[in-house]
């Protein structure tokens, strides 16, 4: 099984981000589940000309990573760079961190996480009338 994660998120620029943390965090824990249980998944990840993220924090086998000079334009990535990038993996799954990620390619199934826990820290501040709102 081949899975490709969309790492826009662990770019140097988001470094001190809980987005960021998450992301690796979550990478980590998914090549340890693979060295221990899943020998036949391949995790796809794609790294900027420059961001060394990947060669200093994670060191697996069913790790491949892919340099691209289209996460250096994080729009363009966002509009069809990660579609494009993926697609030559040819992934079994598309797997994208945050919510506010790129547009996958449409021949591959996605799984995303959506991080909405700020959004509650934010309501005790707001008026009750907003609060019903958006609840």
């Amino acid at each position: 099984m081949i899975v490709a994660i969309d790492t826009l998120s662990l770019s140097k620029q988001y470094a001190n981000t809980g987005t960021y943390a998450y992301s690796g965090n979550l990478l980590k824990g998914c090549l340890r589940i693979a060295e221990s249980t899943t020998p036949g998944i391949k995790f796809h990840v794609f790294v900027a000309p420059g961001d060394d993220w990947a060669v200093n924090s994670f060191v697996s086998p069913f790790l491949h990573v892919h340099e691209t000079r289209i996460l250096t334009r994080k729009r363009f990535w966002r509009l069809g760079g990660m579609a494009l990038s993926t697609s030559l993996v040819r992934p079994d799954l598309v797997f994208l961190p945050t919510g506010q990620s790129s547009i996958p390619s449409p021949f591959s199934p996605v799984v995303t996480t959506i991080l909405d826990a700020m959004l509650s820290g934010f309501l005790p501040i707001w008026s009750a009338e907003v609060r019903g709102r958006v609840s």
